[in-house]
């Protein structure tokens, strides 16, 4: 039987049948294990021992001539002697964070929602919404590993509604329904998010950068929320602090009406 190459990449794994559904335009490709096949645990990453069992894990795959593909493979379980457990062996090319979904589609996913919103992805690849989130937030945070801040001198500072109210756990406030982004006025990137607006998330990335690097920031573009101001002026002694145009315009606006305090107590 001949088998087209992308059928032919799966580490330690042999294509052993491939079964086709015409009317659902879906594919179903069994795998076997090669016989030089290793297997290591997927806790410790150690040489597993003697065959304890067997069972059959299905993931979904990257598409083919728009036909949707799910592999089925035989996932051995066997002694680990670290663990001193039996642990199901590790599927290298299944992505760790759900293993229902190969990395080829998880690195898929990811570019997609580059371009798309999450929940579009999801329903494009047909696959749960929350897996889509938890995939791209995976490949999200191995690409951070290798992420280096550029040297920064101008930077636009603005949190994002990313949470609802119900979504809170005890003792957050409406502060953490936020997110803080930062992003390179030079280059237009976003270059950091912080899980709130509080101060102290404005303040973890200036930490990260350090004081030499805070010294070289000339610009801060960002609104009038006093924790960003602080931060800022606590961090970077030598950056200007611009207000974005928009609440300028809404301060200008609400001054003529007689209804801006911040504009009354600045005089204007």
């Amino acid at each position: 039987m001949y088998v087209p190459y992308i059928f032919r990449q799966f580490q330690g794994f042999k294509l052993k049948d491939i079964k086709e559904f015409r009317k659902k335009q879906h594919m179903e490709l069994h795998l076997t294990a090669t016989p030089e096949r290793i297997s290591l645990c997927r806790c410790c990453g150690l040489k597993l021992g003697s065959k304890r069992g067997e069972h059959i894990q299905r993931a979904k795959h990257l598409k083919c001539m728009g036909w949707t593909v799910t592999l089925v493979i035989p996932v051995s379980k066997r002694e680990c002697l670290k663990c001193k457990k039996v642990r199901s062996e590790l599927i290298e090319f299944l992505c760790p964070a759900t293993p229902h979904i190969t990395m080829d589609l998880a690195w898929w996913i990811n570019q997609f929602t580059e371009v798309s919103a999450a929940l579009s992805v999801a329903r494009l690849e047909s696959v749960n919404k929350n897996t889509c989130y938890r995939v791209d937030k995976y490949i999200l945070q191995r690409m951070l590993q290798g992420f280096e801040i550029p040297n920064l001198r101008t930077i636009g500072v603005d949190e994002v509604h990313a949470r609802s109210k119900k979504q809170l756990t005890r003792g957050e406030t409406r502060e953490d329904e936020f997110l803080t982004v930062i992003v390179d006025l030079q280059t237009h990137k976003v270059i950091w998010v912080g899980k709130s607006r509080r101060k102290e998330a404005l303040d973890q990335f200036f930490e990260l950068l350090g004081k030499e690097a805070c010294e070289r920031i000339k610009v801060v573009a960002t609104d009038q929320h006093e924790g960003y101001g602080a931060s800022v002026r606590q961090y970077c002694e030598n950056a200007c602090v611009v207000w974005d145009r928009f609440h300028l315009i809404q301060n200008f606006n609400e001054a003529l009406n007689g209804k801006s305090s911040t504009c009354h107590a600045l005089g204007l």
